[in-house]
């Protein structure tokens, strides 16, 4: 199924996702959501090489991949959206979720897994055992970087697409400590990997609240862009 929902500047933000969400559901919305929170992130970009966005649409089955087409004055832009959050990080954020009610809790670290949900709970509200190093964590992420693009744009599905952009998404990315500088050198290595007629460009994204953001845009001709913090509009 593909819905289309036309971008109409000025509109009530607050009426328009409802009836998204109404029309969509909880995981459409979702993709949707970060769909449009990225491109209104990168606008200037977008617009500078595309002209004004028109509208957006999501696809499900039997019509995705991909997740989102997004309508521009000179053409469409099919995106792909992917979470490249470890699967024990999911399973300790919907643990919190149901039973946290709000408690402060810890993150658990990415390199390292708990053995079952009773040491999950006490990382997060107990005391130590969840510290790991900036460099095993960031060996993760770089290793998951890479799997997901491979994994993604060697769907044939996907494949039928002439270019795109492959948007990896994580709420535990925030440029810092290296991070970085980790996101481009997985991008670069990921690229060098797909054969030489991928003209997809690939993103990794977080925002965390309205001015608060880290999200990467690069492909195989472009240098990567970089929006960090605050800066949300300077880069073309």
């Amino acid at each position: 199924m593909i819905q289309r929902f036309d971008i109409n500047i000025g509109a009530d933000s607050r009426v328009t996702n409802q009836e998204i969400f109404s029309k969509l559901g909880r995981k459409g919305y979702q993709e949707f959501q970060k769909a449009q929170e990225f491109l209104d992130l990168w606008k200037i970009f977008f617009h500078h090489n595309y002209g004004n966005l028109l509208g957006i649409s999501h696809l499900s089955n039997p019509d995705d991949p991909p997740d989102i087409i997004a309508h521009f004055e000179k053409g469409e832009i099919p995106i792909e959206i992917t979470s490249i959050t470890p699967r024990h990080i999911f399973q300790s954020d919907a643990m919190h979720g149901k039973s946290g009610r709000n408690i402060a809790r810890q993150d658990i670290p990415v390199s390292k897994k708990p053995k079952d949900a009773q040491e999950a709970r006490e990382w997060m509200y107990g005391q130590g055992g969840n510290w790991e190093s900036l460099n095993d964590s960031n060996r993760v992420w770089h290793d998951e970087i890479i799997s997901s693009v491979t994994r993604k744009l060697s769907n044939p599905s996907n494949l039928k697409q002439e270019n795109g952009i492959l948007l990896l998404v994580t709420n535990r990315l925030f440029g810092h400590f290296n991070e970085e500088e980790m996101v481009k050198i997985a991008m670069k290595t990921s690229l060098d990997r797909l054969p030489e007629e991928h003209n997809w460009m690939i993103a990794i994204h977080n925002q965390w609240n309205s001015s608060q953001c880290f999200s990467v845009l690069t492909s195989r001709f472009k240098e990567p862009m970089v929006k960090n913090s605050t800066d949300k509009g300077s880069h073309l």
